[in-house]
Parts: C-alpha cells; structure tokens; sequence
C-alpha cells in the first residue's frame, strides 16, 4: 500500500544514524554556489559603454563639421578661382579682338601706300624680274651642311 514504513523512529530516544565510509583526502573540493558572476559592477559597466559610444558619437559629429567647413571653402576658393580665369579669358579675348582690328588698320593697301608717301616713296616706272639660280649648298636631314652632296649639286648645274 503505500510505500512509508510501518514504523516512525519519531520520538523514539536514540536513533543511530549510519555513518558514510571514510574516503581518502582529495585535492579537489566541491564548492557550493551558484552560476558565477560575469560582471560583478553591471551598472558600471553599462555607464562606461554608454561614455564611449557618446564620445565616439561626439568626436564623430565634429569631424562631419571639420570635413563640410573644409569642403565649403574649398568650394567657395575653387569657385572665386573659376570667376578669376572667367575674367582673365574675357580680358584675353577682348585684347585679341583689339589686336584683330590694329592689324587689320595697319595692314591695309591704302593705309600703307599713305605712309610710303609720307616718307617720299614713289612707286617703280619699269618692274624687273630676277630669276635665281639653283644653289648648289645642301644640308643633310640633322640641318648640317652636306659636303659631298653641296659637290654633286654643283657638278649637276655645271655639267
């Protein structure tokens, strides 16, 4: 029936208790306790992430501002370099234009034939022609003066 004795030692005067056999001394002991702690101070711990990642998020945020004020003046030397070579190619072009026109004055017929007679030019009664003869002088592909070919172009018209 059930699985109690049929007898209670509870309140008999003396109970013997059994004694466990003795075992020889071990280096290892058994230490009673719980899961060990990983991290005794958490809060500490917590506070000290959060510190870092505000300094990081700090020193974060002031390197952004350091690079967009960098790139805003690059930006702003570049463009007043651009209004610089704007203005210097303007210049350029109005001096060529000038230039055009001077060389155009000065070049013309009536204005040169003006000068020549304020000078006390007058133009030739007769116009000759002078007609050259091949020169004889060549000069090899370096630009020097080629001997042996300066005498066979002499030979060439003499002969």
């Amino acid at each position: 029936m059930s699985a109690l004795p049929a007898y209670s030692s509870y309140g008999s005067p003396a109970r013997e208790r059994r004694s466990a056999p003795a075992r020889p001394a071990s280096p290892v002991r058994a230490v009673r306790g719980g899961a060990p702690l990983t991290n005794p101070h958490p809060a500490k711990s917590s506070i000290a992430v959060r510190v870092a990642i505000i300094v990081v998020l700090i020193v974060a945020g002031f390197s952004a501002c350091l690079l967009r004020v960098h790139l805003s003046s690059t930006a702003v030397l570049a463009s007043a370099e651009t209004s610089q070579l704007e203005q210097d190619v303007a210049d350029a072009r109005s001096v060529a234009t000038h230039l055009e026109v001077q060389q155009s004055l000065l070049s013309s017929p009536a204005r040169i034939s003006d000068e020549a007679r304020d000078l006390g030019m007058v133009e030739p009664s007769d116009v000759a022609v002078i007609t050259m003869e091949q020169d004889v002088v060549a000069t090899d592909d370096a630009g020097s003066l080629s001997l042996s070919q300066s005498v066979s172009n002499a030979i060439e018209v003499g002969a």
